[in-house]
């Protein structure tokens, strides 16, 4: 079930990916998180915030790998477990359309997320 969910979250990543890998969209992508995480001082928000941050500097590396570990965390609300996957397959997508048309970092990023590797 893991190997389905990462799949299909890998494949999202990249249709979004395809889209453009612009730095607005990107970090559009990640706005959902603010108002879910935002008001916390804890880890899940500081996760949320580097996610954000990583998206802002087109970082789509840092952020998905930051979107991944906070999905599985089990002590998310279901409106923060609904936002990190939204802003993870918004990314995905953006990647797949970066990596369409050649984007190297795209690549990489979607070889990563196929071995299924964290930082």
């Amino acid at each position: 079930m893991m190997n389905v969910r990462n799949l299909a979250t890998g494949l999202a990543f990249l249709a979004l990916l395809a889209a453009g890998c612009k730095k607005d969209t990107a970090e559009s992508a990640t706005a959902p998180l603010a108002q879910t995480f935002s008001g916390k001082d804890d880890e899940l928000s500081r996760l949320a915030q580097l996610a954000q941050a990583a998206a802002r500097s087109n970082d789509v590396e840092t952020a998905v790998v930051a979107l991944q570990d906070l999905r599985y965390r089990p002590n998310l609300t279901a409106e923060q477990l609904t936002a990190v996957q939204d802003s993870l397959a918004t990314l995905q997508t953006q990647l797949a359309a970066a990596a369409e048309r050649g984007d190297p970092i795209a690549l990489h990023a979607i070889e990563l997320l196929r071995q299924g590797k964290r930082r």
